[in-house]
């Protein structure tokens, strides 16, 4: 597959995958180690009640999304205005069990895997490392994606 080739993919986000999403990103980077019951039970207990209405919200408003990714950046296509966004502007790429995730500046975009065909995981790690030479630190080198 051509590095250089770009792709276009469409998601609809579903509930489950962005709780398990936004759960093992909270794990992994905003709970502590050593991980007690009470800390997972709240956890759980507010991605539950919350985070599922506010999924409903968004996804309302948001809708389908198409993206549009090459070399440069991507555009992701929604209900609103097409977004555009430079790969120098994600800050790291979360690698999880069903998705990735994006970390902007002042948001997340996350990715199921299941939207992607094969080698362009490794595409958008590739490109993601090209536009930042700090890349090596931030953990996103495509020989690493899962």
């Amino acid at each position: 597959m051509d590095p250089a080739t770009s792709f276009q993919f469409e998601v609809r986000y579903r509930p489950g995958e962005y709780l398990a999403l936004l759960r093992a990103h909270i794990y992994t980077t905003a709970m502590p180690a050593e991980r007690r019951w009470w800390n997972r039970l709240f956890v759980n207990l507010m991605l539950g009640t919350f985070v599922l209405g506010l999924f409903a919200w968004k996804s309302f408003r948001v809708g389908r999304c198409r993206f549009e990714m090459d070399a440069h950046g991507f555009i992701r296509h929604s209900r609103g205005r097409p977004q555009a966004v430079s790969w120098t502007t994600v800050k790291k790429l979360h690698w999880y069990q069903h998705a990735m995730l994006m970390e902007l500046s002042e948001s997340g975009v996350p990715i199921p895997y299941r939207v992607l065909e094969p080698g362009q995981r490794e595409r958008i790690a590739a490109w993601v490392a090209d536009c930042r030479p700090e890349s090596q630190a931030l953990g996103i080198r495509a020989a690493e994606v899962r």
